[in-house]
């Protein structure tokens, strides 16, 4: 099963090959969002890109 690492976060998590990251990382309380963005945000609608990540390694 693959992992995904949170960097900023410290943190490590068991995910499914096509699981949604936003999803992964909110489950295993990893903070999404800074400032404003806490309160206003699109809820992963893809509408505001506040929730982006970047990936360093893997596919």
């Amino acid at each position: 099963m693959p992992t995904v690492g949170f960097l900023n976060e410290g943190k490590k998590a068991d995910c499914g090959q096509y699981a949604n990251l936003r999803k992964v990382a909110l489950l295993h309380n990893v903070r999404m969002y800074k400032g404003i963005s806490e309160k206003i945000n699109c809820q992963g609608n893809g509408l505001c890109g506040t929730c982006v990540v970047e990936v360093v390694e893997g596919a």
